[in-house]
């Protein structure tokens, strides 16, 4: 059987059947400091918030930081957010420094 895997966002259902081992794996780990690419990552921590709202910083919340951006796929798909991505990244790898 042939499977046509298109990129495209997870649905809700698929998102909610994953969560419980994300979370899981989360509580395991414990870390302190997260890299959130994209809006489903974004989404998962900051519900009903709006990503570009926070893009491109360091957020703290419960005792934890997160560093947020859009996905590196925006930048691929358009042109607009290349840009964006690379001042972010490079952004993140002086964050990374400092974990």
């Amino acid at each position: 059987m042939k499977k046509n895997y298109k990129n495209r966002k997870p649905k809700s259902e698929e998102i909610e059947a994953c969560l419980p081992y994300f979370k899981k794996q989360i509580e395991i780990i414990n870390p302190e400091k997260f890299i959130l690419l994209g809006e489903i990552a974004f989404s998962v921590f900051f519900p009903n918030k709006k990503l570009g709202d926070y893009r491109g910083k360091l957020v703290k919340k419960d005792g934890r930081e997160y560093f947020v951006t859009y996905h590196p796929a925006a930048g691929i798909r358009f042109q607009k957010f290349r840009k964006i991505l690379e001042k972010d990244f490079k952004k993140i790898g002086e964050t990374i420094k400092g974990f």
